[in-house]
């Protein structure tokens, strides 16, 4: 999963409630287990969406970016 906004937009909710969907699509229409995301390390603003969203961080970073992970079964809960 991937998304970018321009900065004036930043901080508004969009990209929340634009990713709320996106997750329900991906999890009871494709029969998703899993969904990612990876952001670069310095993008506090994403990292705070995605925690929100209840995704995981991967303890390792990998070629400089974060990588997040939801699973069906957190998603559900």
């Amino acid at each position: 999963m991937g998304f970018d906004l321009a900065k004036e937009h930043c901080g508004k909710g969009i990209m929340q409630e634009a990713l709320n969907p996106i997750m329900e699509f991906g999890f009871t229409h494709m029969g998703l287990e899993i969904i990612e995301a990876t952001v670069e390390q310095e993008n506090d603003r994403s990292i705070n969406l995605l925690e929100k969203l209840n995704f995981e961080r991967e303890p390792e970073l990998r070629d400089q970016l974060i990588y997040f992970f939801l699973s069906r079964e957190r998603w559900e809960t």
